[in-house]
C-alpha cells in the first residue's frame, strides 16, 4: 500500500481515540497558559512528562531546570527562528538543545531531554514542530532512511523534512502515522483503541503482536471495515 493510503488509514484510526482527546487537552492547556512565564511552562512539562512517558520525574531539579533553559535559551531562540531547520542546526551545535537536565540520586547529570524539549515545542507551536522520538527514528529506518546510533542528530530532522516535503504532508500528519505504527508493532494500544471491551479482547488474542495485519484488525474491532488493506507492509 502507498504512504498516502497508508497516512489516510492511520489518520482515520485516530478519530476521536484517547490519543487525540489527550492531544486535545495539551493543546488547551497550551492556550491557557503563557509562553515565557516560568511557572507556566513548568505546569505544560509537568502535563506533557506524564502523558507521553518521558520520565522526567526520575530526575531531581529537572523540572526547574528545563523550565528555566526553555524560560531564557529555548523560547527566545524559537520566537526568532528563521526556519526550523536553522533552529535545530544552530542550538545543536551550540548544545543548547542538548543540555543536561537534572541529577541523579549520587548527583551526577542525568544527560539531555531532548526528546521531551521536542514534544514541548510541538504543542508551543500548535503541531508545527517535528517530534524527535524511538518510535519515529524505528519507523524512519524502515522507510530506508539511515539515522546512526540513538542519539538525537541533525540527520533525523533532515529526514523527517525530505519526507513531508515528497508527500506533501505536514509534522503533524507524519508524526501521527509514525506514532501509530510505532505503537501498533509494540502492541501499546491503549490511546489508540477506544473502548475497554474491544481492547480485553485485543489482548485475548491467541496469536501474538507483529503481523503486518495488526492495524487493519484494530480498524475491524472498532468499525468492522473489513475493506481495508494492509498498512504496515
Amino acid at each position: 500500500m502507498e504512504f498516502k493510503k497508508r497516512l489516510k488509514l492511520v489518520l482515520e484510526i485516530l478519530e476521536d481515540s484517547p490519543y487525540t482527546t489527550q492531544k486535545k487537552r495539551i493543546h488547551e492547556l497550551f492556550d491557557k497558559t503563557n509562553n515565557s512565564d516560568f511557572n507556566d511552562i513548568m505546569l505544560r512539562l509537568y502535563v506533557i512528562d506524564s502523558c507521553y512517558s518521558t520520565q522526567m520525574n526520575k530526575r531531581l531539579f529537572s523540572f526547574d531546570d528545563l523550565s528555566r533553559l526553555i524560560e531564557n535559551e529555548i523560547e527566545p531562540r524559537f520566537i526568532n527562528r528563521k526556519s526550523d531547520t536553522s533552529f535545530i542546526e544552530e542550538n545543536f551545535n551550540k548544545r543548547i538543545l542538548l543540555h543536561p537536565i537534572g541529577i541523579d540520586k549520587e548527583g551526577n547529570d542525568k544527560g539531555h531531554t531532548f526528546s521531551l524539549i521536542s514534544k514541548y515545542l510541538y504543542f508551543r507551536s500548535n503541531f508545527n514542530f517535528p517530534i524527535y522520538d524511538s518510535l519515529v527514528r524505528k519507523e524512519l529506518r524502515r522507510e530506508g532512511f539511515k539515522i546512526n546510533g540513538q542519539y538525537p542528530s541533525v540527520a533525523y530532522f533532515k529526514c523527517i523534512f525530505e519526507l513531508c516535503e515528497k508527500f506533501e504532508i505536514d509534522y503533524d500528519d507524519l508524526d501521527k502515522y509514525f506514532w501509530v505504527c510505532g505503537k501498533v508493532r509494540n502492541g501499546s494500544l491503549s490511546l489508540i483503541i477506544k473502548d475497554k471491551k474491544l481492547m480485553e479482547r485485543y489482548r485475548n488474542r491467541e496469536s501474538k503482536l507483529g503481523t503486518p495485519k495488526q492495524l487493519i484488525w484494530i480498524y475491524e474491532l472498532e468499525e468492522s471495515l473489513e475493506r481495508y488493506d494492509k498498512v504496515l507492509n
